[in-house]
Order: C-alpha cells, then structure tokens, then sequence
C-alpha cells in the first residue's frame, strides 16, 4: 500500500496511520512521497522512523530545491540529495528481517534477522545471501563489520555489503561502523 507522509506539524501520525492501514490489509506498506521541507532534522527524524518500521520509502521533491541552479534539469550530482537522508539500507534479505537501525551521529548501522522464510519458517538455502547498500558518503575512509551468524563475502569496503548464514544458524546480527 502506497502512502505519503506530509504530516508536518507537532503531531505527525501520518507514518502509523500508513503502516497500521498495511497491517489491517496484510499488505506491504511504502511510503511513496515525503521530504516537501528542507529542515535536515525532520528528515532524519522520518527516516529513522520509517527504519524503525522496516519500511521502504522514496522521497519526493517538486520544486528539485536539490538542484536550484538548474531547475529545469533532473536532479544528479552531489546536491542531489539532503545527507540527512542518504543511509545504508537492506537491499535484500535471506531471511526475515526483525529490525535495523542507523544512527546518523556515529554513522552505525545495525541489522537483525530470522535466516528462516516468513512464509514457512524454513531455513534459505545455503549460499542465499543478504545485501545491505553502505553509501561512500556515509563510510569515506571505510568501515568495519561485526557479524554474528553470518560470513561476509563481500570484499572490504565494498558499497555492497554481501553476507551469507553460517549452517545451522537460526538469526543473524550485522554491526557496521565506520573506519
């Protein structure tokens, strides 16, 4: 289910109302549009929210403010995006995510999840692997991962964080930090 998030006042219940709407239908929730402010800390308070959730999300700008000098151009480059919401994110889980977190002050992402099938509470086959997408601008001098239940296959530093489940592991626990 598709829903946007302009709730810009004292209460914002725009997010819950969204997701609980998903829930009700037993569907999955994504929030299609937000931004509309140039005010770094709600963005990052909405995209810690939406983290918090595991839901996916796509920000939206009519006026391209991110790229004032050529307003009549599509967005690119390095203005392209306020840095409070560029994040490392779950591009693909082998298995059934429990939660993940950035924190954009130690620049530390966490991840957590069942190596077992939403569906059927079977294992995924050996060799099924997790990405998690780690941003350059978030990591410029690289980054250090913790994993518990789970091999790295990746090479260092690599925008593309690869993991695979060590047999017999039931959950699995990623820390990445920065260098």
């Amino acid at each position: 289910m598709s829903f946007h998030d302009y709730c810009l006042g004292s209460v914002d219940t725009c997010v819950t109302n969204g997701l609980d709407r998903a829930v009700l239908y037993g569907v999955a929730g994504v929030v299609t549009e937000f931004g509309a402010t140039e005010n770094s800390a709600r963005l990052t308070r909405l995209a810690d929210r939406f983290d918090d959730n595991m839901a996916s999300w796509t920000f939206w700008s009519q006026p391209q403010n991110q790229t004032p000098s050529h307003p009549q151009e599509p967005p690119t480059g390095p203005s392209l995006m306020d840095p409070a919401i560029v994040r490392p994110y779950p591009r693909a889980i082998a298995g059934t995510p429990q939660q993940w977190h950035y924190d954009s002050a130690s620049g530390t992402f966490t991840i957590q999840y069942s190596a077992r099938r939403a569906d059927s509470g079977q294992p995924f086959a050996s060799g099924a692997r997790t990405e998690v997408y780690l941003p350059q601008s978030n990591y410029p001098s690289g980054y250090r991962v913790e994993s518990q239940g789970a091999d790295v296959l990746s090479s260092p530093d690599a925008r593309l964080l690869q993991l695979t489940t060590n047999p017999g592991q039931d959950s699995v626990q990623v820390t990445v930090t920065p260098r």
